[in-house]
């Protein structure tokens, strides 16, 4: 079961289950194909896939299916082969799909396309009650041949931001000024305590005070213009980024929009404000943080560089800690742009539906149904929070227990006169410089995480063709001459 993590595909929304079945099939087999591409090959509609379009679309795509109607003896034979999709009805009410990837005597092990259920093991009494009965089995024929969806990762969208490499040049060389102006100050701690109060050189404090404050007048009009050119920055993202999925939507066939909600879609289009602010967030860090650490370590090696190899266990805790919420992250991300998806598409197709609704008099179910979806969100949204608080507690630690074992061990070193007391406090002072940009760079996980799902769904709309792709031209006039019969049309 655990092997079959790399396979696990999760559903895009509550429609995809089956098709998402049929997306770990063939990644099991080598594919990796979208589920808007199966989604039309299986004609999936808001009601979501039929076992027969599941089997049309494998067999469009050289799978041989074998669909039967069967029962829990099908277990019993021991050449069953695994995995197959199972057609179930959860709670009694929700029509469904499982992957079955194995069994034994009292347990059916299964990958739910559901994401808050994923892999689990299931006593086969429950799967029995949830089972109708239906196994669609699948096996590459010899025409078979893996597909590989190309996709709009991240990384290529980083690398379209060349274009604008005058703004970003801009932003990074103020920044470096600003962080220049940092260290600057820090050197006037270390010789205002260590040469000009033990010498009361008054004269030299006024001046180098004066300077330090004209210093300070340009780093905030550098403020000013880093702010200034990261907004202009976001904007361009946004037309290159918003506008170009607008426009594509807006070329699909009409067969997109009778089988999406216009609350699905316009959840994608929120969902990129994401991405967005992540590649911005990126090239900051790419361009400045990583550059503000690499000045600012080198500054202070030259400082002490006894205490710099203790700042630097800061990396490999920060590390550790990233990688122990990844997944999490991931999971939890989806769950609430998915929730959220749900949530804007029951709210608008009730309000374009509300004549409807108001003549059936079914405003109090259709408000039930929104409530239970909202509170989902609210505590999709809620187990987010507590996800991300426990992480930034954590690297609230590691940084205050950094700082507490520097001030420590410099205190000593000063004891011991091995280095001054202005120097102790430079370094300290110079050290908030260096954690500052290291948790930016940290804290690019969860932003790149969510822009990371974000752009998988929008990937989801990017792969369907636009209908003027889809255009033949008709080259033989022939076939539009003759006679138009109606067969079997009652008025």
């Amino acid at each position: 079961m655990q092997v079959f993590k790399k396979y696990y595909l999760p559903q895009m929304d509550e429609n995809d289950c089956g098709i998402a079945c049929l997306a770990m099939i063939l990644k099991y087999y080598g594919s990796n194909v979208s589920l808007s591409y199966l989604r039309n090959l299986a004609k999936t509609n808001l009601e979501g896939t039929t076992a027969l379009g599941l089997v049309k679309a494998a067999q469009e795509l050289n799978l041989k299916t074998d669909a039967y109607q069967t029962d829990m003896a099908l277990f019993e034979q021991s050449d069953l082969t695994y995995p197959f999709i199972a057609h179930v009805i959860k709670q009694a009410t929700l029509q469904h799909y499982y992957l079955v990837l194995g069994a034994n005597e009292d347990y059916i092990q299964i990958a739910d396309p559901d994401e808050t259920v994923g892999i689990k093991k299931m006593p086969k009494s429950q799967f029995e009650k949830e089972w109708t009965g239906v196994a669609l089995f699948f096996e590459p024929t010899s025409n078979y041949q893996a597909i590989h969806t190309k996709e709009q990762t991240l990384l290529a969208l980083l690398l379209k931001l060349v274009t604008h490499r005058g703004l970003i040049l801009t932003i990074v060389l103020v920044s470096l000024l600003m962080t220049l102006t940092s260290i600057l100050n820090s050197y006037f701690l270390q010789v205002v305590i260590d040469r000009l109060i033990p010498t009361k050189a008054t004269t030299t404090l006024t001046i180098i005070a004066c300077g330090l404050l004209i210093a300070y007048v340009f780093n905030s009009l550098f403020l000013y213009i880093r702010e200034f050119s990261l907004t202009i920055l976001g904007q361009r993202l946004s037309v290159n980024i918003v506008l170009s999925y607008v426009r594509h939507v807006l070329k699909l066939p009409m067969e997109f929009f009778a089988t999406h909600k216009t609350g699905d879609i316009l959840a994608r289009f929120t969902d990129s404000n994401k991405i967005i602010d992540a590649l911005a967030s990126t090239v900051i860090s790419m361009f400045l943080d990583v550059g503000t650490v690499l000045v600012i370590g080198w500054v202070l090696a030259l400082q002490n560089l006894r205490l710099f190899g203790l700042t630097l266990l800061a990396i490999p805790l920060y590390v550790l800690v990233i990688f122990s919420f990844t997944s999490r992250f991931e999971k939890l991300n989806r769950q609430v742009m998915e929730s959220n998806s749900l949530v804007s598409a029951s709210i608008i197709e009730n309000i374009q539906g509300i004549e409807t609704l108001k003549a059936l008099n079914s405003e109090r179910v259709r408000y039930h149904k929104i409530d239970k979806q909202f509170k989902r969100l609210l505590s999709n949204s809620l187990n987010y929070v507590k996800v991300d608080t426990l992480q930034q507690a954590i690297k609230i630690f590691i940084q205050a227990l950094l700082t507490t074992l520097i001030l420590w061990y410099g205190a000593n070193l000063v004891i011991t006169d091995s280095i001054s007391l202005g120097q102790l406090m430079a370094y300290n002072a110079l050290l908030s410089y260096f954690l500052s940009p290291l948790q930016n760079i940290i804290n690019l996980q969860t932003k790149l995480q969510s822009a990371q799902v974000a752009n998988k769904r929008l990937n989801e709309i990017f792969y369907i063709d636009s209908e003027f792709k889809l255009e033949r031209p008709i080259t033989d006039s022939q076939t539009l001459v003759g006679p138009i019969k109606f067969q079997l049309v009652k008025v």
